[in-house]
């Protein structure tokens, strides 16, 4: 059965598929056999309800039909579906031929005199004819829609709506719409949520959006058939924007207030979406004392803030003294901050409690220095220095009295390059409240060319061959060799140069890594005038 809106479900609808076999039995000897082919396809009903009252919506219900194959002749009848077959058609629309294919008929609700009908379920039948005006077998449809242009009543909403003062950005409505099947509210006469209409007791409900201050309220109900409703009278709900503390940071986490001029205080930022008659901003201690992860819930060891405040961003400093002045000791502090919120009848309210946590930091990390065995000189240009010190967050590399470096730590690594003669490094920890340890050193590290060619005797795969030379090479080639003779890699600079450095990743020709152990390292240079020399020296990976 079609979907019938609410208003006409008392009435006693027919079921298409009975119109149909009725029709058929009542045609009697007027029917003839057709094609064995012959037969409509694919009815369809655009509209199950329609309006034709000239507001140019769901003013017409059309129905299609798919035609195969060829029909000598068809016609459309419409009929009131309690009517069934007898009497005559309300309107009857005569078509031929036609060939195979898809087709439409558009009914307004007129009767064949222009009229429109009565309200009522009609159904539209499709009849293939023969050429002679009889009935062709299996060349049968029909689809049926209501005929409705009674709009449904005005919305209206429960009484308690009307005079709301809420301070929830958000408002759900209750209300009736009669004979309605959805109902649109409006908002400050924009519209704001659209719901169906439930059956049973014509209810809806809907959610609206609230804007700060008076929020003018209506709604307007629509059926099935295109009909609306005036629109409601509207009812008045106040919204009131009460503060709320949108977040709190903090920055840095960890700060030394030591009068260092660095990182002596730390910052807190709080955000709230409307003015506050008053915003408190308070520190306090940690429970337990010193290390706990949550704030004593007892008097404030400083009161930062406490006052009226507007919308938006605030920042408050903290040095780490107390309301005394005195500097508290080191450990775990909380913020405490608090916005007051104002009732609807003007009553003041405290809000919801935030904290945030922060920690005061004064003791400075443990001197740093470069772990032991770190050469005092080397015939490279780079120095790579290790160390490990516990309580730094990072650790300050200076060469010949420049910050060099700055590796994070505890346990660090830092790569720096040097100059020729002596490079003088010292090394100062720091942590992330900002202390900073002791200056250790100086250690010295000198950087020397010496001539030749020369390898590390413990060789990683970070390490490198130099060949220094006193005039200029063409080409440098370096072979290595295990200590039975056989040769596992193949090292060559093709350029015009005096200082090369030829790095080796302790793998072979084939790219598989070489095994720890002695190697022969054989290095040959070819001159510009085309005299060449080969010096060799022993290495052992070491990985």
């Amino acid at each position: 059965m079609s979907l019938i809106p609410r208003r006409l479900a008392t009435r006693v609808l027919i079921p298409i598929t009975l119109l149909v076999t009725v029709l058929a039995a009542s045609l009697g000897p007027w029917a003839v056999p057709g094609p064995a082919e012959a037969g409509l396809s694919g009815i369809r009903v655009d509209r199950t309800a329609f309006s034709p009252n000239g507001d140019g919506v769901r003013d017409s219900v059309r129905v299609t039909w798919t035609l195969s194959p060829a029909a000598e002749s068809l016609r459309v009848e419409i009929r009131p579906s309690l009517q069934g077959t007898s009497g005559t058609p309300l309107r009857a629309v005569a078509y031929g031929p036609l060939a195979a294919g898809t087709y439409g008929f558009t009914w307004d609700g007129r009767d064949a005199g222009g009229a429109i009908v009565a309200e009522a379920q009609y159904t539209l039948f499709i009849i293939e004819l023969t050429a002679t005006g009889g009935a062709v077998t299996n060349g049968l449809g029909a689809a049926a829609s209501v005929l409705d242009i009674t709009p449904p009543g005005v919305p209206t909403f429960a009484e308690r709506l009307d005079g709301v003062d809420t301070t929830a950005a958000f408002l759900q409505v209750p209300g009736t719409a009669p004979r309605a099947d959805t109902a649109i509210v409006f908002n400050n006469g924009f519209p704001a949520d659209t719901v169906r209409v439930t059956a049973a007791d014509s209810s809806f409900q809907a959610e609206v959006a609230l804007v700060e201050g008076p929020n003018a309220i209506a709604a307007k109900a629509f059926d099935r058939a295109g009909n609306s409703s005036a629109l409601s009278p509207a009812v008045t709900v106040t919204y009131r924007n009460t503060p709320d503390i949108r977040f709190v940071r903090v920055a840095p986490f960890e700060f030394s207030p030591n009068q260092d001029g660095r990182v002596d205080t730390t910052k807190l930022t709080v955000s709230i979406d409307a003015p506050t008659t008053r915003l408190r901003v308070e520190v306090r201690a940690s429970v337990p004392y010193l290390t706990g992860t949550t704030f004593a819930d007892t008097a404030a060891v400083l009161r930062l803030y406490d006052a009226p405040i507007g919308e938006g961003e605030h920042v408050f400093p903290w040095t780490g003294l107390d309301s005394t002045g005195t500097a508290v000791p080191d450990g775990n502090w909380f913020f405490y901050v608090q916005a007051e919120s104002a009732g609807v009848d003007g009553t003041p309210h405290p809000g919801r409690r935030v904290s945030a946590r922060t920690v005061v930091d004064r003791v400075a990390p443990p001197v740093p220095a470069p772990e032991a065995g770190t050469p005092t000189s080397t015939t490279r240009n780079t120095i790579t220095l290790r160390g490990n010190t516990p309580g730094a967050d990072s650790v300050l590399v200076s060469r010949n009295g420049t910050v060099a470096a700055r590796p994070t730590g505890p346990k660090w690594t830092t790569t720096s390059s040097l100059i020729l003669g002596a490079n003088t490094f010292t090394f100062e920890g720091v942590d992330r409240a900002g202390n900073r340890s002791g200056v250790s050193g100086p250690f010295v590290v000198t950087y020397e060319e010496p001539i030749g060619f020369h390898a590390p005797e413990r060789f990683r795969a970070t390490d490198v061959f130099e060949v220094n030379l006193t005039k200029t090479a063409r080409s440098v080639r370096i072979d290595l060799y295990e200590l039975s003779g056989r040769r596992v890699r193949t090292l060559a600079v093709n350029q015009l140069g005096q200082r090369y450095e030829l790095p080796w990743d302790v793998k072979d020709d084939l790219g598989q890594t070489v095994g720890d152990g002695p190697y022969v390292a054989r290095a040959t240079v070819t001159y510009e005038d085309g005299t060449s020399t080969t010096t060799t020296a022993a290495v052992v990976v070491a990985k």
